[in-house]
């Protein structure tokens, strides 16, 4: 294989797997300007993912074929639970945002 051939494999690769953590460092820059810093952000994709699938796995004979959709939503609320705890101790109980995180 020439290097322009592995180069097409690559890169395509490359940007497929890094498109989470794209966006999840954009998630990181909003909280950051809004005062928190959240290093836990990790932490919230791996809850999100968790009960995604766990929803989807339990739910598919309930809901059909909009179980991964319902799945997706019941995964941001999840995340988003997690992240209003941590902004709550950060921001109004002055708890070290770091240790937070």
């Amino acid at each position: 294989m020439s290097f322009l051939e592995v180069l097409y494999f690559i890169i395509p690769t490359s940007i497929a797997y890094a498109a989470p953590l794209i966006l999840t460092a954009i998630g990181g820059v909003f909280s950051e300007r809004s005062g928190v810093v959240n290093i836990g952000l990790e932490g919230l994709m791996v809850m999100g993912a968790f009960v995604g699938i766990v929803f989807n796995l339990a739910f598919v004979n309930v809901f059909g074929g909009w179980t991964p959709w319902i799945a997706l939503l019941a995964a941001m609320l999840v995340a988003a639970i997690f992240s209003i705890m941590h902004a709550v101790a950060s921001v109004s109980f002055r708890a070290d945002q770091v240790v937070s995180g």
